[in-house]
């Protein structure tokens, strides 16, 4: 079996969620005997050798340069068109024509979709060439931009964002419909999916760690008083969820713990964090290999209040032994509780007193950690998640 797999973003190096699914899943693939074409949109101007290496080493790569961001013409274009940006931003005729070069070249028998986006693209060519399609649901995208609109004060942004979530959930749910297979990364998204659509084909395959990569250091050699947050700036809610946690809840921390570091880190963040560093706030800017600094810190937090899918950095912070206290959005998934070493709330008092309490009972907070190892090597496998997409692939191929 070979496989053209279709991502929006060159996954590597592996700084964000989404990037970590798409090379995961492109490394699982192909250690699993499945050979693979992994075909990806890059908008950078450059890309790090290192990257580009890294990919290599696991099998045929294809980077296709093509800006996917949104600009004030992508905009009125959307707006004049009636379509959804999201979705209309990818569909380009020289991204066609690339595809078609490589499957011409080299004749995959399934098509894989990362992220709805791509799925246009495999719906045209299975239509073209008969080759069937799944799409890998990293979100369910139009919740995501449901939040985002509620949450928007600009008036004028708020009217252009319900229009586009109206329109990108209209053409998201025929899209799974018209797909052989889909793969939701959570339960709760596969039932949420059952009740938008008509009788699909839709399986939960999740997500995974690393575990020889993502491991726990000696308790004794963190701080105990120190807070770590990794995540990508480029996403606004990703910023919207540092801001709150550094207006509502670290000055609590302080006020009671004035020793409390918190270290951030990711590429262009925002230079107001300097604003914060009276009570905490360290801005560590990108960092290419994040462990370090995570084996040093007693405690993660994932302040995020819009999302879906599953937060893998929630995840690998768990399987280096660390305590997680999320908040319910950023914890959605992962199916975890307190006796996990996974602390939920939404409400900033709590999130405080969670982080206070760890922080002044040291064998709580090692217990928690060991406890959040433990659930992480039971439930996240990425070679079992990934062959559940082989077996159904291998039987839609079967039944063509």
């Amino acid at each position: 079996m070979k496989i053209l797999q279709l991502a929006p973003r060159f996954p590597f190096p592996l700084d964000d969620g989404g990037k970590i699914v798409v090379a995961n899943t492109f490394r699982e693939f192909v250690q699993q005997g499945v050979s693979t074409i992994l075909f990806s949109l890059n908008s950078e101007t450059e890309l790090p050798k290192t990257a580009i290496q890294e990919a290599e080493k696991i099998g045929k790569n294809v980077i296709f340069n093509y800006n996917t961001k949104n600009t004030i013409g992508k905009i009125a274009r959307s707006v004049f068109t009636n379509k959804a940006i999201y979705l209309q931003k990818y569909w380009n005729k020289n991204i066609l024509e690339a595809v078609d070069t490589l499957i011409l070249n080299d004749k995959p028998d399934i098509l894989q979709a990362e992220h709805t986006c791509m799925t246009p693209i495999c719906l045209y060519f299975r239509e073209k060439y008969n080759i069937p399609f799944g799409i890998r649901l990293h979100n369910i995208e139009h919740k995501i931009w449901e939040k985002y609109a509620e949450e928007m004060k600009n008036p004028f942004a708020k009217i252009y964002l319900k229009q586009q979530t109206k329109l990108l959930k209209k053409r998201e749910i025929e899209l799974i419909e018209q797909a052989n297979i889909s793969f939701a990364i959570t339960q709760e998204e596969k039932k949420e999916i059952d009740r938008l659509t008509n009788n699909v084909n839709v399986h939960v395959a999740s997500v995974g760690v690393e575990l020889d990569k993502w491991t726990p250091s000696d308790f004794s050699y963190r701080n105990k008083n120190q807070l770590v947050f990794a995540t990508t700036f480029h996403w606004i809610h990703n910023t919207n969820a540092l801001l709150w946690f550094l207006k509502n809840v670290l000055p609590i921390v302080y006020e009671k713990n004035n020793q409390v570091k918190m270290m951030i880190i990711g590429k262009n963040a925002p230079k107001w964090i300097e604003n914060y560093a009276n009570i905490g706030a360290n801005s560590l800017g990108y960092l290419s290999d994040i462990r370090g600094v995570v084996r040093q810190s007693a405690i993660y937090v994932a302040p995020l209040f819009v999302g879906a899918g599953i937060r893998i950095k929630i995840l690998e912070a768990m399987a280096m032994g660390m305590p997680v206290v999320a908040t319910s959005v950023s914890a959605a998934g992962i199916n975890a509780t307190e006796n996990d070493g996974l602390f939920i709330t939404d409400d900033k008092e709590k999130y405080a007193e969670i982080i206070l309490e760890l922080m002044n009972n040291a064998e709580k907070c090692e217990n928690a950690g060991i406890r959040a190892r433990q659930f992480v090597e039971k439930k996240f496998s990425w070679k079992e998640n990934v062959k559940k997409m082989i077996l159904q692939y291998e039987e839609i191929l079967k039944n063509k």
